[in-house]
């Protein structure tokens, strides 16, 4: 509760300062929690809506810190409560995180079953269930993926694709980041613990993970169901850019027997939703702007040589800035076109910004409840998340139109 001054000099006007007063107090990280949207999508024959959550990590605490699968099944039981009629899992930007909130994360998702194996050095393999039966969400789910997207996301992408309970969109394939490094101490001094010199580590492979139905996810990741054209697939992003990566391998898959009340997709449907997807693909203007942007990507990065003539160096700047420039027009005439959405945030993030309005004197800020807000369309389009959008519609209108898909639950027993 004490003040700490600011003395701020502007660019523009070094001869004048500013001063800022700012009381301390404790303030909660909370741009890196879990976020959702919701989405007014435009149906075959009604307006569906469809909640969107994104995480950026599988962060955990072993206090009373937040955690991811809390978070989720906070911002899922907001958007059941605004009946939604499906859901997409963003994971496109999310590194992994904790092992532990992969498997409780997945378990909002299945009633019980495998998600993980892990092989150790040893060739030990202990394999890691959800026992818990509740389900949180057991309706369409779509999860959204890039090459981005590694290790703890894979685990629960790639689970979950096991089980039919998710479609994966996105790039080609995720990360393939399937191995886990330990850091060990070398060369220790016998009084190690009384000992004030800085010590060597080596960070060492121990061990490897699998899905359930036995693949590793090293190398080749967790492949998409639909795939969605992206300049990562060209980018050195990849486990498999790496020198010495580990190959891929696979060690025998864990049979279990799905419940009859869980939800599944069917083959069939996927192959639909994919078909309908690629259609789109080649027609609508946006994927006609990612392929001009991947093209234009590539031309620069396979460029060998540059020419030493000034005149023709500076023109084939100028046509690149054009290209460039043209590039960036094409994009922003797609704003319009994104569906309206709402922003829902975590209680902890609505309190701290309450908090924080009261705090400057804004009236009645601990009323507001930004879960309500109205609809607007987004500043500017995202891609990959507009497609799964209308991939989440044509879904939905699939099941309602097939009475087959919409009651079965599961087409096998074993997974």
């Amino acid at each position: 509760d004490t003040i700490v001054r600011l003395e701020i000099r502007p660019i523009k006007s070094a001869s004048t300062t500013k001063v800022v007063s700012i009381v301390r107090d404790k303030i909660k990280l909370t741009d890196r929690l879990a976020s959702a949207s919701l989405h007014k999508v435009d149906g075959d024959s009604k307006e569906l809506m469809i909640g969107v959550i994104e995480l950026p990590s599988f962060y955990g605490s072993s206090g009373q810190g937040p955690k991811a699968t809390d978070d989720v099944e906070e911002l899922i039981v907001t958007l059941k409560d605004k009946n939604i009629d499906g859901l997409i899992l963003d994971l496109r930007r999310n590194g992994g995180g904790y092992l532990s909130e992969a498997v409780n994360l997945a378990g909002l998702f299945i009633s019980r079953g495998p998600v993980v194996q892990v092989k150790s050095t040893d060739g030990k393999i202990r394999k890691k269930f959800d026992f818990d039966p509740k389900l949180v969400w057991n309706q369409p789910l779509i999860i959204l993926a890039s090459r981005y997207s590694a290790s703890a996301s894979e685990i629960v992408a790639g689970a979950l694709k096991n089980h039919k309970r998710a479609i994966v969109v996105g790039d080609s394939a995720t990360h393939g980041k399937g191995t886990v490094q330990s850091l060990l101490q070398m060369n220790l001094p016998f009084n190690f613990m009384q000992s004030s010199k800085k010590g060597s580590a080596a960070k060492i492979t121990i061990q490897k993970y699998y899905l359930p139905s036995g693949e590793s996810t090293q190398i080749f990741g967790v492949k998409s169901d639909v795939s969605l054209p992206s300049v990562n697939e060209f980018l050195p992003i990849g486990e498999s850019d790496l020198d010495n990566a580990l190959e891929w391998d696979s060690i025998p898959q864990v049979s279990h027997r799905r419940p009859e009340n869980e939800f599944a997709y069917r083959d069939s449907e996927v192959e639909e939703i994919a078909r309908l997807s690629g259609i789109r693909q080649k027609n609508e203007p946006e994927f006609a702007y990612l392929r001009k942007n991947i093209d234009l990507f590539k031309a620069r990065k396979n460029r060998k040589s540059s020419t030493l003539d000034l005149k023709t160096r500076l023109a084939e700047k100028m046509s690149d800035a054009n290209q460039t420039e043209q590039l960036k027009k094409l994009y922003e005439s797609f704003d319009e076109i994104s569906f309206p959405q709402s922003k829902i945030q975590l209680k902890i993030v609505q309190d701290q910004i309450a908090k924080s309005k009261l705090a400057r004197g804004i009236q009645g800020a601990d009323e507001e409840n930004v879960s309500d807000g109205n609809f607007s369309i987004p500043d500017s389009l995202d891609i990959g998340l507009h497609e799964s959008l209308r991939i989440m519609s044509d879904w939905v209108t699939l099941r309602e139109k097939s009475p087959l898909s919409k009651n079965s639950f599961h087409e096998a027993d074993e997974i």
